[in-house]
C-alpha cells in the first residue's frame, strides 16, 4: 500500500483546499443538475415542464428520435484504429498491428465508452472520459482502462472557459471498503482510520439528485448507502507550504474528513519531456456535443430545443382532448 508522506499540517490544508474547492464547484453546478433532470426527462419521454394540463397526457418521443439517430451516425463512422502500410512489405505487419489494437480498444473498454460519451454529449451538452489503470492481483499495473463518467459527479473549476484555464478538476465517486482496500495507491493508516469511523455516505445535494431523478423516471427506488463511502478526488494546484509554490496534485478524500492519498500528480514525472499544458495531464477527456465560445460547458442537442419540445407535446394533448369533446 501507498503511504501519506506529508504532516499533518499539510494534510489540513489539502484537506481545506478539496472542500473548498468542491462546495465551490457544486454550488455553481447546481444550476446544471437541474437541467439536466429536464433533459434526461425529455430524452426518456417525461415532460416535468407542462404548460397545459388536460386529460390527454402524450408524449411524442421526438427527442429520443433525434438524439438516437445521429448518435447511430457517430457510432458507425467510427470504425476503431486502422493500421495502413506504407510500403508493400508493411502489408503483414500493419495486419498484425491493427489486430493488435483492436484487442486493445476492446479490452482498455475504449468503445462502450465512447459510445456513451458520445451520447452523454448530445443529452447533457458534455461527455467525460476518464482514464485510469487496471492492476493485476499482485498490485502491479496491468493495462490502462477508460471510463466514461456520469457529468452529473464531474465538477470543474467555476472560473475556466476551458480545461486548459481550469485550477482543478474533480470526480466524485462512492465506493465500499473493500474497494478502497485495493486501491494501491490508498495510505494504509488513513484507511484503518477509515474503518473506524465506520461512517457511510449521507445525501448530498446537486450530482446525487440528478440520479435520483433519473431512477425515478425509470420507476426505480434509491439503493441504500449504508457502506458507501464518498470519495471526491481532486485533480489540481495546490502547494505544499503556505505561501509556496503550487503543483500539480492529486488528492483523494474519503467522507470529507480522511486523506487516502496525496501526492504530485504522477503523470508530469510520465510525461516530463512532452508537457504542453500541465492541467491536459490529468486524466479526464472532455467532449462538447456543441462548443460555445467563453464557456465551459457545452450544448446538447436537447437544450436549443427544449421549449418547441414541450410545445409539441402541450399542442399535442390540447389536440387530443378537443377530439375527445367533440366526440
Amino acid at each position: 500500500m501507498a503511504e501519506t508522506s506529508f504532516d499533518q499540517p499539510i494534510q489540513e490544508r489539502a484537506k481545506q483546499t478539496v472542500r473548498d474547492a468542491f462546495k465551490k464547484s457544486e454550488n455553481f453546478q447546481n444550476a446544471y443538475f437541474e437541467k439536466y433532470k429536464k433533459w434526461y426527462g425529455l430524452y426518456r419521454g417525461h415532460q416535468q415542464s407542462k404548460n397545459y394540463h388536460g386529460r390527454a397526457d402524450l408524449f411524442i418521443p421526438e427527442a429520443f428520435g433525434h438524439i438516437e439517430a445521429v448518435h447511430a451516425r457517430v457510432i458507425r463512422a467510427f470504425q476503431g484504429v486502422k493500421a495502413k502500410p506504407q510500403a508493400s512489405d508493411d502489408v503483414d505487419q500493419a495486419k498484425s498491428a491493427e489486430r493488435l489494437l483492436e484487442y486493445q480498444t476492446r479490452v482498455f473498454n475504449y468503445k462502450q465508452a465512447f459510445k456513451d460519451l458520445d451520447k452523454s454529449a448530445k443529452i447533457y451538452g458534455h461527455g467525460i472520459l476518464k482514464v485510469s489503470w487496471a492492476y493485476s492481483d499482485d498490485g502491479n499495473r496491468d493495462h490502462p482502462i477508460v471510463e466514461s463518467l456520469d457529468p452529473s459527479d464531474y465538477y470543474w473549476d467555476p472560473n475556466a472557459v476551458n480545461r486548459s484555464t481550469a485550477r482543478y478538476e474533480i470526480h466524485r465517486t462512492k465506493k465500499t471498503i473493500k474497494d478502497i482496500e485495493n486501491n494501491p495507491h490508498f495510505d494504509q493508516e488513513a484507511i484503518e482510520e477509515l474503518k473506524r469511523r465506520r461512517e457511510s455516505v449521507g445525501k448530498t445535494a446537486g450530482s446525487e439528485s440528478v440520479q435520483d431523478n433519473r431512477r425515478a423516471i425509470q420507476g426505480l427506488s434509491n439503493p441504500s448507502s449504508k457502506g458507501q463511502i464518498e470519495l471526491i478526488e481532486y485533480w489540481g494546484e495546490f502547494a505544499e507550504e503556505e505561501d509556496g509554490e503550487k503543483k500539480e496534485f492529486i488528492i483523494v478524500l474519503a467522507n470529507n474528513e480522511v486523506i487516502l492519498r496525496l501526492e504530485e500528480n504522477p503523470f508530469t514525472e510520465i510525461f516530463k519531456d512532452n508537457i504542453v499544458d500541465e492541467n491536459y495531464l490529468r486524466p479526464f477527456i472532455l467532449m462538447k456535443d456543441t462548443d460555445v465560445p467563453h464557456e465551459f460547458h457545452g450544448m446538447g442537442m436537447i437544450e436549443p430545443i427544449e421549449k418547441l419540445l414541450e410545445e409539441l407535446n402541450d399542442t399535442r394533448n390540447q389536440r387530443m382532448d378537443n377530439v375527445t369533446d367533440v366526440i
